[in-house]
């Protein structure tokens, strides 16, 4: 019977980016009091807390997409995590900056830049809010090609609104925007999505019950869950798109 082959060793630079890694999710950490394993692999779409935790403990070592995802996850540049593998994404045609930079109203959209329709739809993150104009407002944000497709999102698909209530930290705060893909409506399980709600818009993570039915969970603990039947929710609810990032003070002011 053929044994699996040994893991290599880390090299000492690896090491050192397992160290400087684990660091900055120890401070995300401690900043977003509720943040587990579980949460980055979800959010990174590395996969299981047990393959984050592989990437923590230094069993496997960082790759460039793997880096790139926890970087924008934890709110770090890559060469705080790893500078060896972000003098890789310098050295391409594209700058791997923070994907979001701010342009005057009317001024030319940098190359490798696509701007971003926002709108004054104010997605509820708290116990209701009823707003019933969607209103594209004069100054969109302007996202870097790049990571749309690392992320998977089409332009055209992109939406970013505005966080209203403390439901959902520590991981979305009152008055952050998110960027929302409009195309990816499907419910997954443990996922965040925008949703109408009858006259009321909300930002919520979705359980979807072997019956139909869904249930709203808050990330915020002192929030109950909603169970909602498959009968009122084909009535009541329509999935506005999934949460894809985020923007803002994150509980910082």
């Amino acid at each position: 019977m053929e044994k699996n082959p040994k893991r290599r060793e880390l090299t000492a630079n690896e090491l050192q980016d397992v160290a400087r890694l684990k660091a900055a999710w120890l401070a995300y950490k401690d900043r977003n009091e509720g943040a587990t394993q579980e949460w980055l692999g979800r959010e990174t779409g590395i996969g299981s807390q047990g393959a984050v935790g592989q990437y923590l403990r230094g069993v496997i070592p960082l790759n460039l997409p793997a880096l790139l995802s926890f970087a924008r996850v934890l709110g770090v540049k890559p060469s705080d995590i790893s500078p060896t593998l972000a003098s890789l994404v310098r050295a391409s045609d594209e700058s791997p900056g923070t994907p979001i930079i701010p342009i005057e109203s009317g001024a030319e959209t940098p190359d490798g830049y696509v701007a971003i329709p926002r709108y004054n739809l104010q997605c509820e993150a708290g116990n209701g809010h009823i707003q019933w104009e969607i209103e594209r407002e004069s100054e969109p944000h302007t996202y870097s090609l790049r990571f749309l497709r690392e992320m998977g999102i089409k332009p055209e698909n992109a939406r970013r609104v505005k966080i209203v209530g403390d439901s959902m930290e520590p991981h979305l705060y009152d008055g952050e925007s998110v960027l929302i893909d409009c195309a990816d409506v499907a419910i997954r399980d443990g996922k965040v999505y925008a949703l109408r709600y009858g006259d009321g818009f909300r930002v919520k993570r979705i359980l979807k019950k072997y019956d139909g039915s869904l249930v709203l969970v808050s990330d915020n603990k002192k929030y109950p869950e909603e169970t909602i039947s498959a009968e009122q929710a084909a009535q009541f609810i329509t999935i506005l798109g999934r949460v894809r990032d985020r923007s803002g003070s994150g509980g910082l002011e």
